[in-house]
């Protein structure tokens, strides 16, 4: 077994928390940052280079076992398979993958959003060429067997293939001098290297075998001129620490990263790419560029781990027999976008230009709704305390009618159910442009203000093109208790009321008319705020009448004068 270098660091999470054992070659993560691992079966030890820095643990194991946990600076986590409960970490093999999340200067962080703003990212990749924010995640990963409570970490090393075996002079290993040949080599029939290897071993239809408890071939480039590709690799089968992962993987030897990893147990045709360049994920047969299969919601991750300045934010695309959606990991595996089965064609359609289609495929607005039959079309805005409706009420032909086109529509309440709506509220005939206020049907006039039942019916209101002032219900079979107004003195009140020009603050300039208080203080009637055309009106009929009733006097007077 190879020897690996352990440092005192203890690490604390959660209920139920775990131990970490590092795989070989994942010691080095950069020239500046470090990470040393060594277990037993009751402790984890490990010294993090830069010690102040932030990172990001992530353990995935058995039966969908998953967790993940930002460490601050300067924290020391301690890791046990038991939690305080006296619960234990089910068996079996479990990786885990710690991040550096690097430190962002304000200037940066600044420069990052407006490149998330504009989408000018050259300013992202001058800072990445200089080292300002780290090209790639700085990433050390191992892993770690939990048996019956214990995690696995012997350190004995195995002689051959099965220690218990009794071994006959045959099947002594082999240990000689180099043999070196200098020209080529060939082998007419299998080749078997490695400390396990045995005379007269079956190979069966094996063409080459390596057999020892450390499985590795090394790709040693030595060119030496800087215009030729050196880069070194090395094909890993396994860990060589007990209780470690079992694998085979792709490293790039030289840069110090695993970049390929093949799990043991692994379902059948995990990646699976057909001779047209297809790529299967749990499939032999894909038949699109990417196809995933899976028994429930398969799932696509977006996780942007903050390694480049950004801020981390994680998000899924996933589907199963209830929906299609985008779910929002980060703020609470919130589903902020969702599609039905059977939804049809179109459902949402967006334009080149822009437009916005909702059952249609050809918008010409920005926002243009079709449902596609010739049932009415309604348009619902739900709101917590309540919903407006903005609803389709063409009842001759049942074509459904256009906002742009002739109809009557009207638009009124909902309850928080959509089961309940109000009986009145505003409508809107677009066949001669009536409007009707606080009333359910079709208005006569320009604009019609109803108390609450047809647009037609009493009381009401409404106003037509060229007129000055509203037309009311007044018909005194639509009133009752009427007792008659006499305010004495009414022409010298109306007097001591002047008429002033003014402009309004923060409003219409170079106004004529009367000030609300004065008017208030006279008459005592009305708001010291706002004043009613209505009773202005009233006042001066009253002093029309206090007038003519002088007349009638003086005419009176006169008549007995001349007689």
């Amino acid at each position: 077994m190879k020897r690996r270098s352990c440092f005192g660091v203890v690490f604390l999470f959660s209920a139920v928390a775990v131990c970490l054992t590092a795989a070989p070659g994942t010691a080095q993560l950069t020239n500046e940052a470090t990470i040393g691992v060594g277990i037993d079966p009751n402790s984890v030890e490990m010294q993090l280079a830069p010690p102040d820095a932030r990172y990001v643990l992530s353990i995935a194991g058995p039966n969908g076992f998953s967790f993940q946990q930002e460490f601050a600076r300067g924290d020391a986590p301690t890791l046990s398979a038991h939690s305080a409960d006296g619960g234990v970490l089910a068996n079996g093999a479990y990786t885990y993958e710690l991040r550096l999340i690097p430190e962002i200067t304000p200037e940066i962080e600044t420069a990052i959003k407006m490149a998330r703003e504009t989408g000018d990212m050259s300013e992202i990749e001058e800072l990445k060429a200089e080292g300002a924010i780290p090209r790639f995640a700085v990433i050390t990963s191992g892993n770690f067997t939990v048996e019956a409570g214990t995690i696995l970490n012997r350190a004995e090393r195995e002689l051959t293939a099965d220690p218990e075996d009794t071994l006959s002079a045959n099947d002594i290993p082999i240990s000689a001098a180099d043999i070196c040949y200098y020209d080529d080599l060939i082998v007419d029939g299998s080749l078997c290297v490695g400390f396990d290897c045995t005379c007269n071993m079956s190979f069966g239809f094996d063409t080459i075998v390596l057999k020892e408890n450390n499985l590795r071939i090394f790709f040693d480039d030595t060119s030496t001129a800087a215009s030729f590709p050196r880069n070194d690799w090395r094909i890993v089968a396994n860990d060589s620490a007990n209780g470690g992962a079992s694998y085979l993987g792709v490293e790039d030897s030289t840069g110090g990263r695993r970049v390929f990893t093949l799990e043991a147990g692994a379902p059948s045709h995990s990646l699976f790419v057909d001779d047209g360049g297809r790529v299967g994920m749990g499939t032999s047969t894909p038949s699109v560029e990417i196809h995933t299969v899976d028994g429930d919601t398969p799932t696509l991750r977006l996780q942007q781990d903050g390694s480049s300045g950004f801020a981390p934010q994680t998000w899924d695309v996933a589907g199963n027999e209830t929906n299609f959606f985008v779910r929002d990991v980060t703020s609470g595996s919130t589903l902020p976008f969702r599609i039905r089965p059977g939804a049809p064609t179109s459902s949402i359609d967006i334009a080149a230009d822009g437009d916005v289609g909702i059952g249609t495929s050809s918008p010409d607005y920005d926002l243009d709704i079709d449902n596609g039959t010739s049932s009415a079309a309604n348009f619902v805005v739900r709101g917590q305390s309540g919903s407006m409706i903005l609803q389709d009420q063409d009842g001759g032909g049942g074509a459904a009618q256009h906002l742009v086109n002739a109809g009557f529509w009207r638009l009124r309440g909902l309850d928080a159910s959509l089961s309940g709506q109000t009986a009145v509220g505003m409508t809107l005939d677009l066949t001669d442009s009536d409007v009707g206020i606080n009333c359910n049907s079709a208005a006569d006039h320009d604009l019609v203000i109803a108390s609450g039942a047809a647009c037609t019916g009493t009381p009401r209101s409404w106003i037509d093109a060229g007129s000055t002032s509203f037309s009311t219900s007044s018909s005194r079979f639509f009133k009752e208790n009427l007792t008659a107004i006499n305010v004495a003195g009414i022409l010298n009140k109306i007097g001591q009321v002047a008429v002033y020009s003014y402009d309004f603050v923060d409003g219409p300039q170079d106004r004529i008319g009367l000030v609300a208080e004065e008017f208030h203080q006279i008459f005592g009637r009305g708001s010291d705020q706002e004043l009613s055309g209505h009773e202005v009106q009233l006042a001066l009929w009253m002093a029309v009448q206090q007038l003519n009733e002088r007349i009638i006097e003086l005419e009176a007077l006169l008549l007995e004068k001349n007689q």
